[in-house]
């Protein structure tokens, strides 16, 4: 019973630290990850250039293998 990364196995007793957390201060603690964008440009937006993007370099890859 030691670190499950190191394997430290330390001295003494081993005691868990629990710490009481309400559901609405879960919910503040959200990760960066999971949080809305606040950013003003809708995510579709960023769908749509990555698509036209794309099909540019698709076309423009068909185009030098024909004149190639």
């Amino acid at each position: 019973m030691g670190c499950p990364q190191c394997g430290y196995s330390g001295h003494g007793k081993i005691e868990a630290v629990y710490e009481d957390v309400e559901l609405s201060e879960m919910k503040k603690k959200t990760p960066g990850y999971l949080k809305k964008s606040s950013s003003p440009i809708p995510d579709w937006v960023f769908a749509l250039v990555g698509v036209l993007f794309l099909a540019a370099f698709v076309g423009l890859v068909i185009v030098y293998m024909v004149t190639r």
